[in-house]
């Protein structure tokens, strides 16, 4: 029986091993959200996916669906952000910068429901991680809490206000960080209500 194969771009957010060779993934797609996926023999040193799918590794893979749920069939590395954050233009705050991605994969993992599709969401996170890499290592707190607020915000969590508006749909660059850093107590109040009130 054949299965039809979907591909997506997916962010990988983590994985754990899963029977004597293989290892059980979680994937946030731009088509389908929150994934849980298995990639059978990943952990062979002959797999020729085990490069693609690591933590906090942008991918386009290939998907099928099953009586077993989510298989990775194939996966073609586009960037592994750990690695980049470490050999990047910026070496200075490469720890930081490490926890801030990892601290957004935790997020999202924590607010994601499962697999709904939301492409804006999708956009705004890989755009604030490509954006990580430039960012000045003093002004990783503001690009952070900028890219949590927009997590939230395209979650539902974040009520629409100007401020929001503005550093929600602004382009990453100097003048959002200058203003997140103007606002940061406001937004911080904004940020930790919504978490709390969401009770995840």
């Amino acid at each position: 029986m054949s299965h039809h194969i979907y591909e997506t771009d997916a962010f990988v957010l983590s994985a754990l091993p899963h029977g004597e060779a293989s290892r059980y993934m979680v994937l946030y797609t731009r088509e389908f959200g929150l994934v849980r996926a298995t990639a059978q023999g990943l952990r062979e040193l002959k797999s020729k996916l085990r490069y693609s799918l690591q933590p906090y590794s942008l991918s386009v893979v290939n998907l099928v669906h099953g009586r077993s749920g989510w298989r990775i069939v194939n996966a073609r590395l586009a960037k592994n952000y750990f690695t980049e954050f470490d050999r990047g233009r910026l070496p200075a705050g490469r720890q930081v910068r490490r926890l801030v991605l990892a601290r957004a994969c935790l997020l999202l993992r924590r607010m994601l429901a499962g697999e709904e599709r939301n492409g804006e969401l999708f956009d705004s996170f890989t755009e604030g991680l490509a954006f990580l890499e430039t960012t000045a290592e003093e002004q990783l707190p503001n690009a952070e809490l900028i890219l949590v607020l927009r997590i939230l915000y395209h979650l539902g969590y974040i009520g629409k206000s100007p401020l929001s508006e503005r550093l929600v749909k602004s382009p990453w660059g100097e003048e959002v960080l200058s203003e997140a850093a103007r606002e940061r107590r406001v937004l911080l109040n904004s940020v930790n209500e919504s978490l709390q009130s969401s009770h995840l």
